[in-house]
């Protein structure tokens, strides 16, 4: 391999190495920089003797060298270094001769100087290693008129590190998607040779016999994270299952061509992994599957009162702490109008209706942001044990007060949170208000008065980041009322917004890109000027060109480019705007002139993270970019895939569609590690974020929002550990939301299905397949679905225990799927079962185990005394441990409740009345729930009551 390089004292040399990994490159080792980040590293498994070498075009007299080491940070705590030995040799009518005293070994750190007894003219040196050399940071030749000045130092802390999963592969050589490919999508390799183990030609092989069914040539390709061989075999189109092999190694696993391929990818999204991640009372399969068997619902204050955080998506090591639950619901309604062919039951409104009740349980009654649970308390992850005022609920805490635990929730972006959390009721409520007009009704004028009250707060509004929030709920709200208002307000922040899209080209002759949207309007609103970031290294406070991204907290807040949907909303909902094709003129420039402009300078087709005109890793002239950070942010470059697929929908550019599909691909294994980041969908994945028992475990078709880079110093993800919460996940829904799926491969589906983590590893010992096995509470109905791939009808029978419609003792399930679970007075399990009648062959099952929860409690009532309202009702006879009291407040002018609140609990079995002492307003709704627990499991609670009206 070669290279040409200018820098101090290497000027015009080329330079090349016995062997090198990616991105240490050898001039890397010669481009006056002394930094983790820049370095020359030889691949350990090359074999000896290793060699990094200079080639001028005219002989060049040298009279001494000096070699600055680079020592990991691992190696810092050995206490006695390893030996490093090697010699300066020149280059003699095509032999290489050692150059008389430059002989080198000792156990010395950092810099070694060495000055030649006699000068040497010649156009070619090496620095020859007998042994496994340490990186070499920078080597610099000198003569007898010119000494090169010392090395710019940039020495920033590298990461804490942690221990990598005993089934993560680091020797990944041949890439390809380890999921597959549709037949007309473009297929490369890419090989890493790591500058020694050379070839030209590659081959695909099938998966069953090994036989060769293409060959191909290597083509060699720099860029920026290196030097890689890059092969194309698109022209292989029959569907089967392969394997391209390069010399002696070969890509991880097999792979598929098959149509319809990716659109299994949105069910194993949408349904298995958000399906899993749901808590709260009723979970059909939950957050941890047979580990806790119920959530309670319940959290604390400081002071010690009970708040109800509701029902939603444990996505993430902190619940919902984030506005991403209220994201999570807006997609899901977004997906509903996608009208995926699986979608069957009302499934997706079963989603939606959970996702609510979390995110309207942290509102306050006047539409705002009141709660947010403490990400470190122990608990927050795994449950309570169920038993309620037991000391250990998850603690409550006030979300913009509380800096060690919710930084991102501050002043600086109240108006953003405020905005996206009103996201989420707002597209649920114009998808579905027609399924249940009195919760959707109550649910509506909650936005609308947090609407109000934000533009109330907030003048003029939005100040800083919330232009497409506020653009996205202006157009709901429209399409919801009417109201003229809303869509002068939409179209007035749309206009806003692409104002702020950086026009002007940024690089050189070279390079050059432009088309992100920058940072702030006004230089002087910068939030961050003049305060003291949280993480690292942070870009120059430069407004007038910088994007948001991978700044805290705009990066978890806006969730660019997610939040970018906006815009899109405006041009969906606009048609009759003279703007909108300004819009669309702007949201293309984002994805072609920024995104795949600066994703064409890398093989692996990777988006940028974040972009400005200075103070970045990257610099090209007066463009400053990077595509990784301290902390990779992996859901970033997801979430763009989205955008290029959703931008070149509307456009009808195949080249964004591409360009969005390479970097799906990047997340199912093209990428430098050769690793997976999408459960289910890849060979060489970690399992989870530190160990297996963590709740971020590898549900199919959950991903990770990236792994960690070693520093601040350097643009290339040296693995560390993954980081596992919500964004990316979101961003994969939306992705999910593109691809929408419209085929199936398995002749029928059945949901929901007891399943299994996603297959990870490759030592089974060391990390359980946790298996989620579906669970009814006794008493209750509930929806199945079942999809026949090869019947557009998809009628199918209903079993229970192997009889068609079941029977009383063991359940009963309608023709359209409705279960109705038995009574039951101790755990039992049934085999549900759907059957083709077309193709009666066409069987799937699975196993469901039934809940002893209570009956519905009789006879409430209520009356209003001098200590209260007293609540009365009639004792349960069997599987009742105690009873929940429940509180609705009435929808007034300026306060609105949408949901059932717990406010009392009577822990004895044979308790049948509750005295609430609190002041309540006329109209205010009660009911009673009895619950059950027994032998340390938390079974739930039984039906609502029937509702009682103050």
């Amino acid at each position: 391999m070669s290279y040409s390089i200018q820098s101090t004292s290497m000027a015009m040399a080329k330079m090349t190495a016995s062997s090198y990994v990616n991105p240490y490159i050898p001039p890397l080792a010669a481009n006056g920089i002394l930094s983790e980040g820049n370095r020359w590293l030889p691949d350990m498994n090359a074999p000896a003797p290793h060699w990094l070498q200079c080639e001028w075009p005219h002989p060049r007299t040298v009279t001494g060298f000096t070699v600055y080491l680079w020592f990991p940070v691992e190696e810092s705590k050995v206490k006695e270094p390893a030996v490093v030995i090697f010699d300066l040799q020149v280059r003699r009518d095509g032999q290489w001769l050692t150059v008389k005293g430059s002989h080198y070994s000792g156990r010395k750190r950092g810099v070694i100087h060495r000055g030649l007894l006699v000068p040497v003219e010649a156009e070619a040196f090496r620095l020859y290693f007998p042994e496994m050399p340490e990186c070499v940071a920078e080597w610099q030749l000198h003569s007898a008129n010119e000494e090169a000045a010392p090395p710019a130092k940039k020495q920033l802390p590298a990461l804490e590190r942690v221990y990598h999963n005993p089934d993560y592969n680091n020797d990944i050589r041949v890439l390809v998607s380890q999921y597959g490919y549709h037949p007309e999508h473009r297929k490369e390799v890419i090989y890493q040779s790591n500058g020694y183990e050379l070839a030209d030609t590659f081959a695909v092989r099938r998966a069953q016999d090994g036989a060769i069914i293409y060959s191909g040539q290597l083509r060699e390709t720099q860029d920026d994270f290196g030097t890689v061989h890059v092969g194309d075999f698109s022209s292989v189109t029959e569907e089967g299952e392969y394997y391209v092999a390069v010399g002696k190694f070969r890509s991880v696993g097999t792979f598929r061509i098959r149509q319809g391929l990716w659109d299994e990818f949105p069910k194993m999204v949408a349904r298995q992994y958000f399906g899993l991640r749901r808590i709260g009372e009723d979970n059909i399969m939950g957050n941890l599957g047979a580990t806790v068997a119920v959530r309670w619902d319940d959290a604390v204050t400081k002071d010690g009162s009970y708040v109800y955080i509701g029902k939603g998506f444990a996505d993430g090591d902190d619940l919902r702490r984030y506005a991403n639950g209220s994201l999570i619901v807006a997609q899901y309604c977004l997906l509903e109008r996608a009208k995926p062919t699986w979608n069957r039951g009302d499934w997706l409104y079963e989603q939606v209706r959970w996702g609510l009740d979390g995110t309207l349980s942290f509102l306050g009654k006047n539409g705002l942001l009141k709660y947010a649970l403490h990400g470190f308390n122990g608990d927050s992850a795994c449950g309570t044990d169920g038993i309620f005022e037991s000391g250990d609920e998850g603690l409550v805490v006030d979300p913009f007060n509380v800096h060690d635990n919710v930084y991102e929730y501050n002043d600086l972006n109240r108006e953003i949170i405020y905005t996206s959390l009103l996201l989420g009721p707002a597209e649920a409520c114009l998808e579905y208000r027609e399924r249940d007009p009195e919760f959707f009704g109550r649910v509506l004028a909650l936005v609308v008065r947090g609407y109000e009250e934000i533009t109330r707060l907030f003048d003029p509004f939005p100040r800083k980041y919330s232009l497409s929030a506020w653009i996205w709920l202006n157009t709901i709200l429209f399409q919801l009322t009417g109201e003229p208002s809303y869509k002068a307000k939409a179209i007035a922040a749309s206009n806003q917004f692409i104002r702020l899209q950086v026009a002007e080209k940024h690089g050189d002759d070279s390079f050059a890109a432009s088309g992100w949207y920058r940072y702030i309007a006004d230089p002087e609103q910068d939030p961050w000027r003049q305060a003291e970031f949280r993480y690292g290294k942070w870009t120059d406070l430069d407004s007038a060109t910088r994007s948001p991204w991978g700044e805290k907290p705009e990066q978890e807040i806006m969730l660019i480019p997610w939040i970018y949907q906006g815009l899109f909303r405006a041009i969906e909902c606009f048609k009759d705007a003279p703007e909108r094709q300004s819009w669309i003129d702007s949201i293309t420039a984002y994805g072609k002139e920024y995104l795949e402009r600066i994703a064409s300078r890398n093989v692996y087709g990777l988006t940028p993270m974040k972009v400005a005109s200075k103070g970045l890793i990257r610099q090209i002239g007066n463009l400053s970019f990077q595509y990784h950070a301290e902390i990779g942010r992996a859901f970033h470059q997801l979430g763009n895939a989205a955008l290029l697929m959703k931008t070149g929908k509307l456009t009808g550019d195949s080249a964004l569609q591409d360009a969005a599909w390479k970097q799906l691909q990047y997340f199912s294994g093209v990428n430098p590690f050769g690793v997976g980041m999408i459960f289910g969908i890849s060979s060489n994945i970690p399992s989870g974020q530190y160990h297996s028992h963590y709740s971020g475990r590898a549900f199919p078709g959950g991903t990770v929002n990236g792994f960690n880079c070693v520093s601040a110093d350097n643009d290339y993800p040296n693995f560390q550990y993954w980081e596992y919460y919500g964004y990316a996940n979101l961003a994969c829904l939306w992705m999910a939301t593109e691809i929408v799926g419209k085929t199936q491969q398995a002749p029928i589906e059945l949901w929901p299905r007891q399943t299994q983590e996603a297959p990870h590893s490759k030592k089974p010992d060391s990390h359980y397949r946790y298996s989620f096995p579906v669970r009814f509470k006794g008493g209750f109905a509930y929806r199945f679905e079942a999809t026949v791939r090869d019947d557009e009808s998809h009628q199918v029978s209903w079993l229970v225990n192997g009889v068609e419609g079941g029977s009383a003792a063991s359940g009963l399930i309608s023709k359209d799927g409705v279960f109705q679970a038995p009574f039951v007075l101790e755990e039992q399990t049934v085999v549900i079962s759907a059957q083709s009648v077309i193709y009666p062959h066409y069987v799937e099952s699975t196993p469901a185990a039934i809940m002893p929860v209570p009956k519905q409690v009789e006879g409430l009532r209520l009356e209003r005394t001098p200590e209260g309202v007293l609540l009365n009702w009639e004792p349960l006879a069997c599987n009742t441990t105690g009873y929940t009291v429940w509180r609705r407040l009435p929808a007034g002018k300026t306060e609105v409740g949408t949901i059932f609140e717990r406010i009392g609990v009577v822990h004895e079995a044979e308790g049948s009345s509750f005295l609430y002492r609190e002041p309540v307003p006329a109209g205010t709704e009660f009911l009673v729930r009895g619950y059950h627990r027994s032998d340390d499991k938390n079974y739930g609670y039984g039906q609502d009551s029937k509702r009682v009206r103050l």
